[in-house]
């Protein structure tokens, strides 16, 4: 017999709150119910956060213009940037803990990893590394064109796509690793999966798998224009405005 919170999950209804008792033949496990919340940046210049239920938490409204991208960490911190060259850091009440202002034009994405370091791309050719003060710790500057989009994998690698054809790899230090140039078309989104495998989204219509060295794996070619956003599962999506 299975029973959820004492009760057989064949008939009735369950009322649970922040724990379940799961019982499979006599031994019991525990489920811990969490709810999620939802983050949303959009060109009205807000940020709003919705709860699992689709309620509104909050509005953040400290961007002066367009929030193109919207990042969360584990501990509920909230990151968005947008056409004021900026990236905020918000707080879980909906409060502003920085403004980071290092950026010189429009930011397109933003990524944060399991440390609380943010990664943002941007129109001005760089990619910045910030850290939990909202602090510089790097610019890397190895695009030649708009960079659109960036993700980071759990051993603090860094990767971004621009308007260049390429994707890049970046060490947690800001040096490149590797530059992957077989696109035809601008790279606007790229994903990470739990084996080191890249994915990119381009404007030549395609989808390409590439290995850790920055090598081609495939190419998905069923699009019949451009693509603008990846995701991988389980694994780290981005995607770029």
């Amino acid at each position: 017999m299975i029973t959820i919170g004492g009760t057989d999950i064949t008939g009735g209804t369950i009322d649970a709150t922040d724990f379940t008792e799961i019982t499979i033949d006599g031994t019991v496990a525990w489920e811990l119910i969490v709810d999620f919340n939802v983050y949303s940046a959009s060109i009205d210049d807000e940020v709003h956060k919705i709860d699992s239920s689709g309620n509104n938490v909050w509005k953040y409204t400290g961007h002066s213009t367009y929030v193109t991208a919207v990042a969360v960490d584990s501990n509920s911190y909230v990151y968005s940037a947008g056409y004021d060259y900026e990236v905020h850091k918000i707080d879980s009440s909906g409060s502003n803990v920085w403004k980071y202002t290092g950026h010189t034009d429009a930011v397109n994405a933003v990524a944060v990893d399991a440390d609380g370091y943010v990664y943002s791309a941007s129109y001005d050719n760089e990619l910045h590394k910030i850290d939990s003060d909202g602090d510089n710790v790097w610019a890397y500057t190895g695009h030649k064109y708009d960079v659109n989009v960036v993700a980071v994998d759990s051993n603090g690698y860094v990767y971004s796509g621009g308007d260049y054809e390429e994707v890049h790899k970046i060490d947690s230090s800001g040096n490149n690793v590797w530059k992957y140039t077989v696109h035809t078309g601008d790279v606007w989104g790229v994903a990470i999966d739990s084996d080191g495998y890249v994915y990119s989204a381009s404007r030549d219509n395609e989808v390409h798998k590439i290995d850790s060295s920055g090598d081609n794996v495939w190419k998905y070619t069923g699009h019949i224009s451009g693509v603008y956003g990846v995701a991988v599962d389980p694994g780290i999506f981005s995607a770029g405005f």
